[in-house]
């Protein structure tokens, strides 16, 4: 996103979007914001892997190896001999079949005779080998190799019993061809000896024919009794090339393998669970989700993060007390980009605001007050927050009477500014009583009277305003500010919340001049740590003596601002806003016509009380 010099102006048009894109930089930085997600991820699965190997018993695996061998047999019937070979192209099938018959119940039968049980067994094949495995697991290592090698055993013998079966049945075929042709022969022979010498033809065509008969027999027993010797050498077609033997390791549990498959497995699914949080997620975590959602506002600040954000109790002042941190060199860049973006508008009352409660409006109004006011410029700090104010505890004031009081007309504005020996730039108005009506009495006429007063007497008017989408607070003073910055808090604000707020400001023309980002992390890279680290900051011992922490609102001020008991308006600047308050100038729609050369009003001339310390400077501020 393209920054912005300059404030949308009224009636602009607000964009919003969101781009889930993911390129490797982000993916980074998710990993590095969502490492919590990760690590649990890693922690689980990997405890999970381990408790269940801790828990298992050992067991124990034993592999036997079986090189298969062509089978033949002979068809007495075709007189052709047939052979299961295991080569060419149903090599692949034949082994198949083979690891079948291994994994078979007639095979698991017979094994079991032998064994007595076991818990079985997985046969496969060897890529690229007339080769199979036969794998036995038990709990006893011994056990295991026994029932590998009894099952590879078990299994010859069952190919074998099988082959044999195959010769003798053949064999006993080719013997009763042999007694059938035996019989034709006799039979030719009766003939042969009940001819005459006139049949001579005869006889010699049968005499053919029994030799012939003769010839068949023989051949036959041949082959019969070549079936016999067969079967008695038949081995089964397989033989143990490697018989199993006793494993000295469990095949698990293995604790270093679940270990390295739960560092593996962690690793995939914590990045998996930090991306979908991330997608899920609607808290703004950095400076690149203000960008991606397309604001059409620039960013003109980003704080880092600090430990007084959202403290119930004694909230640090941080542009006061620790005027050379990285804090409060951010509100100064702030102040800068606040100053710039009101070029091309006199910007003399800025109105902060936020989309929703708890998201640091409070601290940064405080904080920029002060941090201006150091610069010389007269700064007014009003509260308006009249449901929920906060500003009376960073500077340790009273807030019976406030700005709540003014406008029901039973204080005197004078009275609630209060003012500071140490800043005498700085005014402050708290809240003052919590009231019933609060959106009437900031929509009133004497509120807009109020800050066309102030315009007069004070360079800037900062509004701590309530949060936008709880109530309507803030979209009543838009219309009487000429600025309005929208605080977000890194981790708390929602994008939802914050487009919805904005839209709301739209709607009503408001002049917001851009968003500001708190709570930034320091090693988020966004240019805090380096001068501070690095030859810019005061040393420890120092920093912890100079460094003014908050007493109790209720007890005293702020340590080192000191309260004055008189307003810096004194008594004829009290009438004046009296009198703008009770009988205010013509207005247009109910905003009364602010004052022209607000800037060149001096309060302290003609009549106006003094303040009691002179100004110090900067740095006479800093070495405090």
């Amino acid at each position: 996103m393209k920054p912005e010099t300059e404030a949308s102006p009224p009636g602009r048009r607000f964009v919003s979007g969101r781009s889930d894109e993911v390129d490797l930089r982000r993916l980074f930085e998710i990993v590095r914001t969502r490492a919590l997600w990760i690590l649990g991820a890693i922690v689980v699965i990997v405890g999970g892997l381990l408790a269940k190997a801790a828990s298992e018993a050992p067991l124990y695996s034993s592999t036997a190896e079986l090189l298969l061998q062509s089978r033949g047999t002979e068809s007495a019937n075709s007189g052709v001999e047939n052979r299961n070979n295991l080569g060419g192209s149903n090599a692949q099938r034949n082994i198949a079949t083979e690891v079948r018959v291994i994994e078979s119940r007639a095979v698991a039968a017979l094994a079991n005779k032998r064994l007595g049980g076991f818990n079985g067994i997985s046969a496969s094949a060897a890529p690229d080998a007339d080769v199979v495995r036969i794998v036995a697991i038990d709990r006893d290592a011994s056990r295991a190799a026994r029932v590998a090698n009894t099952f590879a055993e078990q299994y010859i013998a069952y190919r074998k019993s099988g082959s044999i079966g195959d010769l003798l049945n053949a064999a006993e075929e080719l013997d009763g061809r042999v007694v059938e042709l035996e019989q034709q022969v006799s039979s030719i022979e009766r003939k042969l000896s009940g001819l005459t010498a006139a049949q001579a033809s005869t006889r010699q065509t049968l005499d053919l024919t029994r030799v012939a008969l003769v010839n068949q027999v023989t051949v036959l027993r041949n082959r019969s009794e070549g079936f016999r010797l067969d079967a008695t050498l038949r081995s089964g077609g397989a033989r143990i090339i490697n018989r199993a033997e006793i494993s000295n390791s469990p095949r698990s549990p293995r604790p270093l393998r679940s270990l390295a498959l739960g560092l593996i497995l962690g690793v995939i699914v914590g990045i998996g669970l930090a991306l979908a949080v991330e997608l899920l997620d609607d808290k703004i975590s950095s400076k690149d989700d203000l960008d991606r959602m397309n604001l059409g506002i620039p960013i003109l600040g980003l704080i880092p993060k600090s430990k007084s954000y959202l403290r119930n109790e004694n909230p640090d002042l941080e542009s006061f007390s620790a005027p050379n941190s990285a804090t409060a060199e951010a509100y100064r860049t702030l102040r800068s980009a606040v100053q710039f973006a009101g070029i091309e508008r006199n910007v003399q009352v800025l109105l902060i605001t936020s989309s929703d409660a708890a998201e640091s409006k409070s601290t940064t109004a405080a904080n920029l007050a002060v941090t201006i006011a150091r610069s010389g410029v007269r700064v007014c700090l009003v509260d308006a927050d009249l449901r929920n104010p906060r500003l009376h505890a960073f500077f340790g004031i009273d807030e019976t009477a406030g700005l709540s009081s003014v406008l029901l007309g039973t204080d005197r504005p004078p009275d609630t500014i209060m003012s500071f020996l140490e800043l005498e730039e700085l005014g402050v108005m708290p809240a003052g009583p919590k009231s019933s009506n609060p959106a009437e009495l900031l929509g009133s006429n004497r509120m807009s009277v109020l800050l066309a007063s102030l315009r007069k007497r004070f360079d800037l008017v900062i509004v701590d305003s309530p949060p936008v989408l709880p109530v309507v607070d803030s979209l009543e003073l838009s219309r009487l500010v000429d600025g309005i910055l929208v605080a977000t808090l890194n981790g708390r604000t929602r994008r939802r919340a914050l487009t919805r707020a904005l839209e709301l400001l739209d709607a009503v023309e408001a002049p917001v001049l851009g968003v500001v980002l708190t709570g930034v992390e320091k090693s988020s890279g966004y240019g805090y740590g380096y001068g501070y680290g690095y030859g810019y900051a005061e040393p420890r011992s120092v920093r912890s003596r100079s460094r003014r922490k908050l007493g109790k609102p209720q007890v005293r001020p702020i340590v080192g601002l000191t309260v004055q008991s008189a307003s810096r308006f004194g008594t004829s600047g009290a009438a004046e806003i009296e009198s703008d308050i009770e009988s205010p100038e013509p207005s247009k729609g109910g905003v009364s016509v602010l004052a022209e050369n607000s800037f060149e009003v001096d309060v302290h001339s003609g009549g106006h009380e003094k303040v009691v310390a002179s100004k110090s400077d900067d740095r006479d501020h800093d070495q405090r």
